[in-house]
């Protein structure tokens, strides 16, 4: 017998788009909680968050993406990532299951996609009525931190 590999991915919405992320970079999942601003940083850097005693950079997910061009301080949702060490809390508008796919289910990005996403997806899964955008995560964060 073969055994099939699955994979996990954390659905997510940021400004009605419904995106995957993998489970393997998610340390937590919390609602956003109270955030010291960052004088001078970067438009998406929302402000720094204290985790159970470790410093948290926040950042707006829809900016990352390119969804936004304006931060989003009503987004409710922190999904916490550790990049190179270092954690990262993405701010979305909410967070649903945790589905589990066989890659050979993920399909091409369809071309009308826009091209920042296409290039930051692995592929999209139907579920539904809904179209499901999964994310590469290492080509988002390497191009995130690249600067």
């Amino acid at each position: 017998m073969h055994s099939v590999e699955l994979h996990q991915y954390v659905s997510l919405t940021v400004d009605g788009i419904l995106f995957g992320i993998s489970v393997d970079y998610i340390e937590d999942v919390i609602f956003t909680p109270h955030m010291t601003h960052v004088p001078r940083a970067d438009p998406m850097i929302c402000g720094l968050l204290n985790l159970r005693g470790r410093i948290v950079t926040a950042l707006d997910f829809g900016m990352v993406l390119n969804v936004s061009t304006e931060v989003n301080t009503k987004r409710v949702m922190s999904i916490i990532v550790e990049i190179e060490g270092a954690l990262y809390s993405l701010l979305v508008d909410s967070v649903g299951d945790v589905i589990t796919l066989v890659p050979s289910l993920l399909e091409k990005t369809p071309s009308n996609v826009e091209e920042q996403w296409r290039h930051y997806s692995l592929g999209v899964f139907y579920s539904g009525e809904k179209l499901l955008i999964v994310l590469d995560e290492k080509k988002i964060f390497s191009n995130l931190f690249a600067n």
